[in-house]
């Protein structure tokens, strides 16, 4: 009849909304509240913040800026758990997106955990993180390079057609060990900043714009969208900021050598599986409301 209909459809309403709220609970507010760094003295780590890529995939974690996956870079045990791994001898590999991130020669800050697995050869480029623009021609990157057997770390800016401005230090990385790297530039203050392992190592003067045709670009494991400059190692937990980052930033970044990662705070983002599954409690809720208004 139609008394014991109702209450069986209301039962089966209130089943539908506990399990939906089984399924949703803290992940609502968690995303609103947004992402978060596991450490952030100050709060501010997400201030200036464009992209962030946990390398666990080619996702952005903070945004929308999807990384390209060419040559089929695999996602491996990383710092901080995978990381892009571009193998021994890498000839192939790199992510890479055509976005500048609305950053067109200014203040920028780049960080990335890396690990090299193959030193690069004699006079040979490895560049771990590119970033560059077509509207000023600059383009900016951490690389680890050769220079006729000297190994040199650096955070460079380059100036397209007119010169290449850079914070270095000569230094051997050692093969499987996880490093901190950070290169940060101050358009205020016109400096370059380059990071070991949270502890600043090198700055120098830079200003102004390039002149020749400089090219739209987010990449790891590379840049100029070229074959030349491929890193044989792994990455992990690169972030790019519009911003020169401080120097407790960077601290909190490296975080005692431990890593950290952007997180959701309450709860998990929710799962593909886990989205099938409302999709489908939400399509049953609706029918059970057509059924509804048919018989009341």
């Amino acid at each position: 009849n139609k008394s014991f209909l109702q209450c069986k459809l209301m039962k089966k309403i209130l089943s539908t909304i506990f399990i939906l709220t089984f399924f949703l609970q803290g992940n609502f507010w968690a995303l609103a509240a947004g992402e978060v760094f596991q450490v952030d003295t100050g709060g501010t780590l997400n201030t200036g913040l464009l992209a962030y890529y946990k390398l666990e995939d080619v996702n952005d974690f903070f945004s929308t800026h999807t990384l390209t996956n060419f040559g089929t870079t695999q996602f491996n045990i990383g710092k901080v758990s995978n990381a892009a791994d571009f193998g021994a001898s890498n000839s192939t590999k790199y992510l890479r997106s055509t976005d500048d991130l609305g950053i067109n020669g200014g203040s920028i800050s780049m960080a990335c955990w890396i690990n090299i697995t193959t030193q690069p050869g004699t006079n040979v480029d490895s560049a771990l993180v590119a970033q560059g623009n077509a509207t000023n021609n600059v383009s900016n990157f951490l690389r680890y390079q050769d220079s006729g057997g000297t190994k040199i770390l650096s955070f460079a800016r380059n100036r397209v057609g007119v010169t290449i401005q850079q914070a270095q230090i000569s230094t051997t990385l050692t093969t499987g060990t996880w490093y901190d790297i950070v290169g940060t530039f101050d358009s205020a203050s016109s400096t370059l900043y380059l990071y070991l392992n949270g502890t600043l190592q090198s700055t120098s003067t830079a200003s102004g714009f390039g002149s020749g045709s400089g090219i739209t670009e987010i990449e790891i494991s590379g840049y100029y969208n070229t074959a030349g400059g491929l890193y044989s190692g792994l990455a992990d937990e690169c972030g790019i900021w519009s911003k020169a980052l401080s120097q407790q930033e960077v601290t909190d970044l490296y975080n005692s050598g431990n890593g950290q990662t952007m997180y959701i705070p309450g709860a998990a983002a929710p799962t593909r599986r886990r989205m099938i599954i409302i999709s489908k409690l939400l399509e049953n809720h609706n029918l059970v409301a057509v059924l509804r208004e048919r018989i009341i």
